[in-house]
């Protein structure tokens, strides 16, 4: 039987990178999958992936930021397909800067899509994972759990997601809900070129940022999100799981 058969699952982020990867392995492994970006050419290409390979997808253009929209987003899923089981928080943002160049306006919109966005997702998908006792994974980052330079609005931002994670799993952990969260490192992502030191950084911080052995790619960090999102991780709730290839062992 296929890890996930059955379940109705939603995945952020499912235009391109691990949040792709994620719905297309969800899909395989007999979710059915709801992918959510605000890219809609993007995530139409994630869900045709899926469907040509015999799953059953939808595609919702969403912005995770946007309160409304993310209330919509949830509701066209129950109602769709009668249940939802999983939340996959993979939906972010940012880049490396000094942060005497930070502005406001690129601070808010990374706490707002990484932080404030998971919170929106999990905030109107709880009501019905409380019904299916289901699960949330989100997506935190080696940025969090271990000093990094250039990058305090992202690290800032995962940061909360990890504090966030560690407090809904022990808020829910009588009512059957089950809370982790994946904490990736270098990634071989479109988003990966956003993370490059800023000009004039000290070449001897790069260390913190390089990979020991190889750049991790999509499919591995998808197939931790499956893994706890499955009932084979069902006595694993409020872990912080880095996955980054010994970076930072």
């Amino acid at each position: 039987m296929a890890l996930l058969s059955g379940k109705v699952a939603i995945v952020t982020g499912a235009g391109s990178g691990i949040g792709k990867a994620t719905a297309i392995l969800f899909g395989e492994e007999g979710a059915t999958v709801t992918c959510i970006a605000r890219t809609e050419a993007a995530i139409d290409k994630t869900a045709a992936a899926i469907t040509s390979k015999g799953g059953t997808a939808l595609a919702i253009g969403c912005d995770v930021s946007n309160w409304e929209a993310t209330a919509s987003a949830v509701a066209q899923v129950v109602d769709r397909f009668g249940k939802l089981d999983i939340l996959c928080n993979i939906a972010g943002t940012g880049k490396m800067k000094f942060d005497a160049d930070e502005t406001l306006e690129e601070w808010n919109r990374v706490i707002a899509v990484n932080l404030t966005g998971t919170f929106f997702m999990c905030r109107h998908a709880l009501p019905h994972l409380l019904q299916s006792k289901g699960c949330i994974v989100n997506c935190s980052s080696t940025f969090a759990t271990d000093a990094t330079p250039w990058g305090s609005a992202y690290a800032a931002s995962k940061g909360g997601v990890i504090a966030m994670t560690r407090s809904m799993a022990a808020t829910y952990i009588k009512q059957g809900i089950r809370v982790n969260c994946v904490a990736s490192g270098p990634v071989d992502t479109p988003m990966a070129f956003d993370f490059i030191p800023p000009p004039g950084a000290d070449p001897q911080l790069v260390n913190f940022i390089l990979p020991v052995e190889k750049i991790g790619q999509p499919e591995e960090i998808a197939n931790v999100f499956a893994f706890l999102a499955s009932d084979r991780a069902s006595n694993v709730n409020g872990v912080i799981l880095k996955v980054d290839g010994g970076l930072r062992a």
